[in-house]
């Protein structure tokens, strides 16, 4: 289960290559970018590289390139505006997984290609990118929680967790001890404060599989203990609709913000939830779809706070969950609206 979510989670859906958001460009100033790849320098696990340039102001560029037995590949793209656009590379494996990441800014100029050479090492032509081929993208996972018979995160940081009450039962899949049952009194999960807890970057995906009972205005995750130290929440309000909320003063009322589903949740009945933060946009989707936006310019803090999963730690029994919850993920990163249709469409079977 754990690698299966660790390379969905990974996924960057390939979108098609669209035209410039510009009515009208100067022909004369229009460049190219080459880029060329040696595979003696590329690690054997990578089987396809996927190249993404963007530009304020400009759609979005897209472009793949498969590690086929030859020795170099290249790729140009041209009509490029000219100017600054920044590139990033994610290198893939066998089962599209991204494994390894780059990323510089190019200089495009006006009637010249660009070379970009895709190495290792640093050390020839004029415009260089060094793919970081040792970083690992699961580095985004904050935490994973399978709850597999422990309550013990698989994301490898470490921020395990601590059972009171809860009891491990059936997943979706009628899988023995793989999901956790809160009976909506007094049940919950501590894991202590951390600052791994905390979003990089103001980035921050939560998504868990949920079964409810009867749960209104209750949470299923929150991070915060007290009245003053909220950093944000995940839960069911008491319409039945899930929301995700995030905190920028440490209290409830003036520094938080939140986003709701359009549909409310019915009792007994499995749901996907996932709910997005990107530094300006809240967004929640269920069962892969996005049903809700909010832009704001509030951010979330980092303040000293346990997280919890199945109640809010300022008053356990108050908020207590009542339902099951299934593989929990918490990830420094915002996922795409196609990602997280991807992600629903094969966890669910």
């Amino acid at each position: 289960m754990l690698k299966r979510f660790l390379y969905l989670v990974s996924l960057t859906i390939l979108i098609s290559c669209s035209d410039q958001n510009i009515t009208e460009i100067d022909n004369s100033n229009l460049g190219s970018v080459q880029f060329s790849l040696n595979k003696q320098s590329t690690p054997q696990e990578v089987v396809k590289l996927v190249l993404r340039l963007t530009r304020e102001g400009f759609s979005t560029i897209e472009k793949s390139m498969i590690i086929e037995s030859v020795n170099s590949t290249n790729l140009i793209i041209s009509n490029l505006y000219s100017g600054n656009w920044n590139l990033v590379v994610n290198a893939y494996d066998e089962h599209e997984m991204i494994i390894y990441t780059g990323e510089m800014n190019i200089n495009v100029e006006p009637n010249s290609i660009i070379p970009v050479n895709l190495q290792l090492n640093s050390t020839t032509g004029s415009i260089l990118l060094s793919v970081s081929w040792g970083k690992n993208l699961e580095d985004e996972i904050i935490a994973f929680y399978p709850f597999t018979g422990n309550v013990n995160d698989y994301s490898g940081k470490g921020l395990n967790g601590t059972l009171y009450g809860a009891e491990f039962v059936n997943d979706r899949f009628g899988n023995p001890n793989n999901a956790l049952y809160f009976d909506g009194n007094n049940d919950f999960i501590q894991i202590y404060d951390n600052d791994k807890l905390t979003p990089l970057n103001q980035q921050l995906t939560i998504a868990a599989w949920v079964k409810v009972f009867g749960s209104k205005d209750k949470y299923i995750l929150y991070k915060g203990s007290t009245l003053y130290n909220r950093e944000y929440a995940f839960g069911i309000r008491t319409d039945s609709r899930a929301s995700l909320h995030i905190n920028n003063q440490g209290s409830w009322n003036e520094g938080q913000i939140g986003v709701p589903s359009s549909t409310s949740l019915l009792d007994d009945r499995w749901y996907f939830i996932v709910g997005t933060w990107n530094g300006k946009e809240l967004n929640m989707y269920i069962n892969g779809v996005l049903e809700n936006t909010i832009i704001t310019n509030h951010v979330i803090g980092n303040y000293t706070s346990d997280l919890f999963i199945g109640s809010y730690g300022g008053d356990i029994s108050k908020y207590a969950f009542n339902g099951i919850i299934d593989d929990l993920l918490l990830l420094n990163r915002t996922l795409t609206s196609s990602e997280i249709e991807k992600l629903y469409n094969i966890t669910k079977n």
